[in-house]
């Protein structure tokens, strides 16, 4: 009986990962997806030198200890592009509130613009757009990542994000198939210096593609399971989404 011990190795291991699954009874409850960001002066990784100006990178929140940079930004053009893959999009308002930080808070999604025109006081000056969004980075393979791109620093680039998606529905085409591309890009105005977002679409070989695609079937399902909570609390916080300076 030579598989003898192949076999029962292999049920051994399989035991003993259902007993580790038991053993860590986590639910989506206590997980949060990953979010991708962009390094302003003003970020907290920035500002405990773990990421440089103008990087892309993926943490576990804005204070996350050990953030992967997937895009090394430059200081006087174009960062390294980062590819994705867009899952979902949905819209979120923040109003002016001085006891938040920055001056905003972000009001939780489904928030409608009435609703947010009402917290803001009635002053549509007083309520800004955000854009919120699951991505696949295949930089980043292992989770889906959270993406909240603002009004002022990010609307430009959301909208035509927003816009290609808009148009492949209405062709009929599937948008998780559609490779997009960020970079950032320093820019200044009357508040200081900040990098704004480049969007376009990214260049993939078939190979890419298709490596592409094993990462973006696993992450729809991730996400379609329930097993993730795809809010963002950091946003909620207002912090890091808000922190560029505006670009009025």
């Amino acid at each position: 009986m030579p598989n003898l011990p192949e076999q029962v190795h292999g049920t051994s291991v399989t035991a003993t990962s259902q007993a580790q699954q038991e053993a860590y009874n986590i639910d989506q409850t206590m997980v949060k997806l990953p979010s991708l960001y962009l390094a302003q002066y003003s970020s907290k990784a920035f500002k405990a030198r773990r990421v440089e100006f103008g990087d892309i990178y993926v943490a576990l929140g804005a204070e996350d200890p050990e953030p992967l940079v997937v895009g090394k930004g430059s200081e006087d053009g174009l960062s390294t592009p980062v590819r994705f893959y867009v899952h979902n999009v949905a819209p979120g308002y923040q109003v002016v509130d001085e006891t938040a930080n920055y001056g905003k808070r972000s009001l939780r999604l489904g928030t409608t613009y009435a609703q947010a025109l009402r917290e803001s006081g009635g002053d549509p000056r007083n309520v800004f757009l955000q854009t919120f969004m699951t991505l696949t980075v295949p930089e980043y393979p292992l989770l889906p990542v959270r993406f909240i791109m603002g009004s002022r620093w990010g609307g430009n680039a959301a909208r035509w994000i927003n816009s290609q998606i808009s148009m492949a529905l209405m062709q009929q085409k599937r948008p998780l198939d559609m490779a997009f591309s960020i970079q950032t890009r320093p820019a200044h105005n009357d508040s200081g210096d900040f990098v704004d977002a480049v969007v376009g679409f990214a260049k993939v070989t078939a190979k890419q593609s298709k490596d592409d695609q094993t990462f973006v079937d696993s992450h729809a399902i991730l996400l379609s399971s329930g097993n993730v909570d795809i809010e963002d609390d950091d946003a909620y916080a207002g912090a890091e989404v808000t922190d560029a300076p505006s670009l009025a």
